[in-house]
């Protein structure tokens, strides 16, 4: 008889057993190399955003030196945006691989507040070219945490991202996206709110390769959860009253200044 597509005579015990050990080291095989080919697809879908921006500014270096005569100041404007970009990218990297390796995150003083404004700035091209409203509620009274600036930047983009995807693909207006920042007890909890379709699987949500889009790749919110939980942090997403969906997250106050992962007195600060 065919088991998992290899001849077995079913009186030998012994053929079954190891035919079905060579199944299941087939399957895992196979899903090892699909989870790999998933991931490596998903971070450059994550890279692909400071990428197009340092070709952007590459080609803008080399107008502006090509023009007659030289535009100097407006390249050297170029040069700069380029190594910024360069560097975000080149982080982004670093994070991820450190994410995966289960490396403790490498904290510094974060100002959250300053980091969603960073965030609005860089997805303004998108906000506005998918005619969404931009509305952010920041609390006065949220305190500077000890994070890794570029994972938690990574997880409001993605969240973000997300949000914006959602209100494009809903024909009701106004698109309303709310991010909202404010304490609570000991944690600092960040709100992303949009009024969009709301088609979520909230008990599938954050598992890896689980998505509703039709090019996606299902690590976005599985990796936002990833980092913060390596935050001691928690994250999750509910049904809003009216339309579309918050997804929240909160992130540990710190009891004492100097409290970071690499035992001394955060250099940085955002």
């Amino acid at each position: 008889m065919k088991f998992f597509g290899l001849d077995v005579d079913i009186d030998d015990g012994a053929n079954l057993s190891k035919a079905l050990h060579d199944a299941q080291e087939q399957l895992a095989q196979a899903s090892r190399l699909a989870a790999v080919a998933e991931l490596s697809a998903s971070i450059a879908h994550e890279l692909n955003q400071p990428l197009q921006a340092i070709v952007a500014h590459g080609r803008a270096c080399v107008r502006w030196l090509a023009a007659t005569p030289p535009r100097i100041d407006e390249a050297r404007y170029s040069a700069e945006q380029l190594l910024r970009d360069a560097n975000a990218a080149a982080d982004v990297v670093s994070r991820i691989r450190a994410l995966f390796r289960h490396m403790l995150p490498q904290k510094v003083e974060l100002d959250i507040n300053k980091l969603i404004l960073q965030v609005c700035t860089l997805m303004a091209d998108d906000i506005q070219r998918n005619a969404v409203s931009l509305e952010t509620i920041l609390g006065e009274d949220v305190p500077k945490i000890g994070a890794d600036a570029v994972q938690i930047q990574q997880v409001i983009v993605n969240l973000v991202r997300n949000a914006i995807e959602a209100l494009a693909a809903s024909e009701e207006r106004p698109r309303l996206l709310v991010i909202r920042s404010h304490r609570d007890a000991d944690n600092v909890v960040i709100d992303v709110e949009d009024h969009g379709t709301g088609q979520v699987d909230f008990e599938k949500i954050f598992e890896p390769f689980f998505t509703t889009k039709e090019t996606g790749m299902g690590m976005g919110l599985a990796i936002c959860r990833s980092i913060i939980e390596a935050h001691a942090g928690r994250i999750w997403a509910v049904r809003n009253v009216s339309r579309g969906v918050t997804f929240t997250f909160s992130l540990p106050i710190e009891r004492s200044k100097g409290h970071f992962a690499t035992g001394a007195e955060p250099t940085t600060s955002y």
